[in-house]
This record gives structure tokens, sequence and C-alpha cells, in this order.
């Protein structure tokens, strides 16, 4: 008896293997791969070292370790989502026509470290970003290349804003399901954009570690797999063949999780849907109904870039009817893309319907058209600019003269995909420690950027100019460092020293001290003129420069005496002063006597005068002492006398003696002698009258 029912079993078997050999048909066996087909519908399951395939790349990446590559150890997902898996299988092997109805990626739990109250969730994105398996960090995606947010995070560089599905994961020593049926059909249309799959957690308040078999694993069991159900699709569709007997195999089915990859007709629960032996041919789409009706619509349709939206195409008949599913809808828009940097994107319809998610980094209107057959309808979706994200911030000049000099601030503002951002948006200025700024419309942008006026302070040094968005000076802020010079000439100190200068080519040195409003030097080389305003003598240099606010010339003073006005100018700027040409030492001196001749009679007297000139012939400074003296007849004060010039001249008077005779007058000034005779001649005296007057006496 038992021998009957085991070769019973062994019957059965082999009439599976053989029609499952026949029903494989002519579509030879991919290595790496199984498949169970019936009719044109086949089922692939990709998993590393299985026949041969050796197409599956993951890694983890961790914040605990961000320089950290781990791309041959297990994997790990959540802590916070902290921790996330990478993981991409190569699929160029499936034919590029084929249609996939379903993906399904299967990932093994052996471990949970400290396991929450709660389940994790994880989901399944498409990565937009090139990564390499021993590479990829939380920080870079390969050793050249960082991710523009760590650990696979942004939404318009790195993966997709949504995912392909997500699973609650709590239990340990299973395996964990996630649909990618869209993500598997785009890398099958389009082979490059396949740069994998990134699993993150969700509900990222929750703890938690679970730890994941990854491809190197020794047990092949339990390695991630990718099973992918798809229809290849006939020119016309035929009839279907009959359903034909087919023996039913008895035994036990295998507790193996996964499909089991041999061709052996092994009963096995599978992680993908399993398929009979009868070789009913699956129907394929029929042909577009002749009234064909193609709507489109999208939501939203007003949106900012790096937003989605999705944009859904309707197929329907006459009556509204779905068309059947499996008719190709090509999607095209003129503004972003959908996906990867495609704008061209086919979809195949369920239910009369296909969508696709339109992304757009750059603001303005994207026209999406939607067609399937002939037929197309179109729809606008508006992308505007986001909030600011980045300022760049310039002031022209950099350098601004102080006491009031200006210069332009401009803060460019874009948000975080580099557009300029909405006109009106409001930035504020302000400049450190000192200074003033004066927006411009009030800082409202135009074509994104913002202008004011930024003004000097009166203390020379380096500035800041700040400008930012928002409430405070915290979030999105750019500065520029200035730096405020010392203002124009604003006072200007004339001086000459001496100030009275000795005539015939001798110097004085004129002095000017410039000053900006504030007190301090002017800026050093800041052109000083002088000029010669009035009066005799020259001066050089006529035009100098400053240095630490000062400038000099020399003056050199002509033969004869006088005076000069001698101007400095800086900048707009003026001060005069006055120098003095006096006269030198006495050189010469002439007297002479008025009358030159007196009586001797000790009262008359002569008017000497005694002039005094320098060696150029000028007359000598006044109070310049001459000292007088006489050997006949006297001074005022006796044949001695000392007097001052006034003019050149000093004067005196000298009176006769009574003894007639010939008087040397001799004048001394500044070593220089000069005499003069004067003639003391006899005179006769006058007889006196006299009147007598006798008394008349009476008795």
């Amino acid at each position: 008896m038992a021998d009957r029912v085991g070769r019973s079993i062994r019957l059965a078997l082999v009439m599976a293997a053989i029609i499952s050999a026949y029903l494989a048909g002519p579509v030879g066996q991919q290595p790496g791969t199984h498949s169970k087909a019936q009719g044109y519908v086949r089922t692939t399951v990709f998993r590393e070292g299985e026949r041969g395939y050796t197409g599956c790349a993951d890694t983890r990446i961790s914040a605990e370790h961000p320089y950290t590559n781990f791309g041959d150890k297990e994997l790990v997902l959540g802590m916070r989502g902290r921790a996330g898996v990478l993981i991409r299988f190569d699929v160029s092997r499936l034919p590029s026509h084929a249609i996939v109805q379903q993906a399904t990626l299967g990932l093994y739990v052996h471990n949970v470290g400290q396991r929450p109250d709660e389940p994790m969730v994880a989901a399944t994105y498409p990565v937009y970003r090139t990564w390499k398996e021993m590479e990829a960090t939380w920080y870079n995606a390969t050793n050249s290349d960082e991710w523009a947010e760590p650990g696979c995070n942004d939404l318009e560089f790195d993966r997709s804003p949504t995912p392909t599905d997500q699973q609650e994961i709590w239990e340990r020593d299973r395996w964990y399901e996630w649909d990618v049926t869209s993500a598997v059909q785009g890398w099958v249309q389009e082979p490059a954009s396949n740069v994998g799959l990134v699993v993150q957690q969700t509900n990222k308040e929750i703890g938690g570690e679970y730890d994941i078999r990854e491809s190197e694993y020794p047990g092949m069991e339990v390695r991630p797999y990718l099973a992918v159900q798809y229809l290849l699709p006939t020119p016309t569709p035929t009839g279907t063949l009959g359903p034909t007997s087919t023996p039913t195999p008895t035994g036990t089915l295998a507790p193996t999780h996964t499909p089991e990859p041999t061709d052996t007709p092994v009963l096995t629960h599978t992680a993908t849907p399993t398929h009979t032996a009868t070789p009913v041919r699956t129907p394929t789409p029929t042909g577009l109904p002749p009234t064909l009706m193609v709507t489109i619509t999208a939501f939203p349709t007003n949106l900012t870039v790096g937003e989605t939206s999705v944009v859904t195409l309707t197929a329907t008949d006459a009556l509204g009817n779905p068309v059947p599913d499996g008719h190709v809808a090509t999607f095209r828009t003129t503004l972003g893309h959908f996906g990867d940097g495609f704008t061209t994107r086919a979809r195949t319809t369920v239910s009369g319907k296909a969508s696709v998610v339109l992304h757009s980094t750059e603001p303005g209107t994207a026209i999406v058209r939607g067609s399937v057959g002939p037929k197309f309808a179109e729809v606008a979706v508006t992308f505007t600019a986001g909030p600011p994200y980045k300022i760049w911030l310039t002031v022209t000049p950099g350098v601004i003269t102080g006491c009031g000099g200006t210069g332009m601030a401009e803060a460019r503002v874009e948000d975080r995909y580099g557009n300029p951002v909405r006109d009106g948006t409001v930035v504020a200025f302000d400049v450190t420690p000192q200074g003033d700024v004066v927006p411009i419309n009030g800082g409202h942008t135009t074509d994104g950027v913002a202008s004011a006026i930024v003004s000097s302070g009166t203390v020379p040094g380096p500035a800041t100019v700040w400008a930012w968005w928002g409430a405070a000076r915290t979030s999105v802020v750019a500065q520029f460092p200035v730096v405020f010079l010392v203002g124009p000439p604003d006072k200007v100190h004339l001086s000459a020293e001496p100030p009275n200068l000795l005539v015939g080519g001798n110097n004085a040195t004129l002095r000017v001290r410039a000053l900006d409003c504030a007190g301090y030097p002017v800026s050093d080389d800041t052109p000083v003129t002088f000029t010669l305003a009035s009066g005799g003598g020259s001066h050089w240099p006529m035009v100098t420069r400053t240095a630490n606010g000062w400038a000099y010339s020399t003056l050199t003073s002509p033969n004869q005496t006088g005076s000069a006005t001698i101007r400095a100018t800086v900048g707009d700027r003026q001060e005069t002063v006055v120098v003095q040409y006096i006269p030198g030492r006495p050189f010469a001196m002439t007297l002479t006597a008025d009358p030159p001749s007196i009586p001797a009679d000790g009262v008359s007297a002569s008017t000497i005068v005694a002039d005094v000139r320098d060696v150029y012939g000028n007359s000598v400074a006044d109070r310049t002492d001459v000292v007088f003296s006489t050997d006949l007849g006297c001074f005022e004060t006796g044949q001695c006398l000392s007097a001052c010039t006034v003019g050149g001249r000093a004067n005196t008077m000298l009176l006769s003696s009574c003894t007639p005779g010939r008087a040397r007058v001799e004048a001394i000034a500044g070593g220089k002698q000069a005499e003069i005779y004067v003639d003391f001649y006899y005179a006769p005296q006058p007889m006196s009258e006299w009147t007598l007057f006798l008394p008349i006496l009476t008795r």
C-alpha cells in the first residue's frame, strides 16, 4: 500500500514537471530568476546569487555613523529615522515592452532591538541620485557626491517625495513586503532611471531598531528579493485555449516563504502570486473604441516649486465607460518633469485611468498633455516661487567714505531651488556697529532683488550690513562686510612758521591740517593746493598730498618788504594765512640836518634825521635803536641820545652851543655808522631896549 502511494506521488510529480516545462514554452529562463508562465503573464523573482544573478546592491546609511559605509554589513531600519536602507535590483533583462502588473520588494527582519510599544512604519521611495553600495554613507551617495540633504532626504535631488508603499514592522523572524510596481514599471521603460529604492521610517517619533538580512548573507533563502509579475501584450487579441486537465500533485506544502528558485514543480507558499498550470491566455488590451474620449485633471493646479501635482488622465468611450485596462497613456510636460528629470512618461490604464506625478523646481506654467492613441487633452499647472531660502547680499562700493558717504546694498532673495522669490517679499536691512541704512521701496523685492542705501557713520573702521527675511534676524539672513573711511575734508587749518619772514629769500613753512566732520584726519594722499593769493614771494610745491592729515609747502620771501596771502584748498574747503615780509638788519644809514647851520646862541636847534635801510634798501623795522652823539651843542638829554625808528627813520633835535663852531653829529644803528656836520655861527646879540620909569615925588 505504501509503495502504491509512493508511486502515485512520484507519477504526479513527474507529470507536473512535464506540464510546467510545456507551459514555459519558448521563453528561456534568465539567470538568477525563475518564472512560472500562464499564457503571456510571467512572474520573475530577482535574488542575489540565485542562478548566477548578481544584480542586487544594498547597504544601510546611519546618522549614528555618518561617515561609515556598511556595504557588506546587515541592513538596519528605524532608530527614529536615523537609519535607512538603500537597495537596487538590475531588472534590465525584463522586456522593455513589458507591462508590470505587480512588483513586490521583500525584506526579512531577523532581529528587533529596543522594540517600542508601537510598530514602526517604513516606506519605500524611488531614489533620484546615483549611489554606490561600497561608498554610500549618511552624508555621501558616492565618494565624490554628497546627498543634497543627509540621509537621502532631499525631495528634489535625492529621492521621490511620494512613497510607492508603506508597511508596519513589528515582529521579528518574518518577511515584510512593499508594493513597488510604479517604480519597476519606470525602470523597465527607462532603464537609466533605475537608481533603486530607499526604505525609511516615517513615524520618527517611534524608537526601535530592526535588523534585516542583506544580499550577501550566507543563507540565500532570507536575502532580499524583488518579485515582478508582468504582461507581454500581443499586437492583436487571440483566442483562448480551452482548459486542459492537469494532474494535481498531492503532498505537503513546503514551508519556505519565497518562490522556490528551481524549475522543479514543487508547490510552495510564495511571496508573489502563484499560477495554476491551466494554459489559459490572459486577454490583451482590445482596440480603442471609435468614440474615445480623453480628459485630464491635475491636483493641485497652483502650487509652489518643489511640491507635486498628481495629473490623472481618464479615457472612456462615448457612454463614459472606461477603456479596457492595459492601454498606454503618454504624458508630456512643457515645464518640470515626472521624476528623474524625464519630461515624457508612459503609463498603462487601469479602470480607464492613468496618473503621473509632476515635479518642478522652476516657476512658471506647465502645460501637461496626456494622450491615448490619437486623442489627447491638456491641463495647466502653475508653479510659483517658494518662500525665501537664501539671500545673496552685496554692497557697492564695499569701501564707503565716512561722514555720510553712501553705498548701494542689493539683496537677491532665492527659494531653495535658486528661483527669485515673488515680487513684494519684504527684506529688512541693518548696519552695525554704526551707520544707517534706508530700504528702497520699503525693502520690497522686484524680480527677487531688494535694495537699500547704506550711509556711513562718523567713525572710520569696519562695519557689517545685514539683510534678512522674517520677523527676526535668525533664519534667512545674509551679511556683507564694508569699511567706512574717514570723511571728506570738512575743517582746514593753515599756518605759516614763522609768520613774519625776513626779506631776501628766507623760508617759511606752510602747514595744512585737514580733518573730516568728526575731527579725524582725512585719508592719506588727499590733494592739497597752495595758491599765492596776493603779495610777493614764491612757494613750492604748489600741489601736494596729505599724510595723516598733514600737508606742507615752503614759502620763500622776496627782497621787498610787504605781506603775502596764501590760500590752501582741500576738497571744497579753503583756508588763508598772511605772512609779513620784514626788512633785514641795518645795512646803510644817512643823516640829514635841518637847518644845516644855526646861530651859536644856545637856543637854536637843528633837526637831525637818521634814515636806516637794510641791504635791499628797505627801511629797517620800526623800533630799531639809533644812538645819536655830538661833540658840540647838545641833545635833549645831553651830548648822547637814543631814539627808535619809525618807518625806517629816527630823529632828534640838536641845540646849538653859545660858542660858534662846527658840530660833528654821529648816528649808530645795528653796527652801522653815519655822521653829519652842523655849523654854529656867530650872530650879534640885538640891543635890548630899556624903558625907565622914574617915580614922581610930590610934597
